[in-house]
């Protein structure tokens, strides 16, 4: 159901499907990841936003030459050497250090500047991360802040009681992303037989 936003109400045309362009980096010629560890990543998101009026398309599932463990800043920013325009960028490498901690590791991360646009933000997830993190940082690609809400896809709290989800005015925001990001030339459509299929 369309949520009003800032006194707005929310169009009622589908959203078109993102495109999706999995980066998985290289270390000694073999992918860190392969699709048994993905598709599980792939078939969470795909469900849950499914469910919001969001449909994901894969465009591409590609190999690149980077620096196989992310552990600052930098390496944060080196992965945008490697970013493909046009797409929602989700780079997958062997480690992602916490940058605040210096000692503790991150399953995942959206990263890019303070200004939140597509063009200069991606995602990062570390691989062997469990279902979920994709569904958790494509949250954050989407307008989408931390949630203090137990139970919330974008909370670090589980009460184990019931299953993740997402409020309606966090899904209302997220399909306005989405429009915006298509809207202001970030995206380039997706064709029909790309979509991921729900079983």
């Amino acid at each position: 159901m369309p949520v009003a936003i800032a006194g707005k109400p929310e169009p009622t045309t589908p959203v078109a499907p993102l495109p999706l362009d999995f980066a998985v980096v290289d270390k000694g010629g073999a992918p860190v990841a392969g699709i048994e560890w993905l598709a599980p990543q792939l078939a969470n998101a795909a469900a849950m936003y499914a469910k919001l009026g969001l449909r994901f398309a894969v465009m591409s599932v590609r190999r690149f030459d980077g620096k196989p463990r992310i552990e600052t800043r930098k390496d944060r920013d080196d992965l945008g050497k490697y970013y493909q325009h046009g797409y929602i960028n989700v780079f997958i490498v062997e480690a992602l250090k916490d940058i605040d901690t210096a000692s503790d590791y991150e399953r995942g991360v959206c990263w890019g500047d303070e200004n939140h646009t597509a063009i200069s933000k991606y995602i990062i997830i570390q691989a062997g991360s469990p279902p979920g993190v994709l569904t958790h940082e494509m949250g954050h690609m989407l307008g989408l802040p931390h949630s203090h809400q137990i139970d919330n896809v974008m909370s670090y709290s589980r009460s184990k009681k019931r299953p993740p989800f997402f409020m309606p005015n966090q899904a209302a925001i997220m399909r306005a992303y989405a429009r915006k990001y298509y809207e202001m030339g970030f995206l380039q459509p997706a064709p029909e037989e790309k979509v991921v299929k729900l079983e």
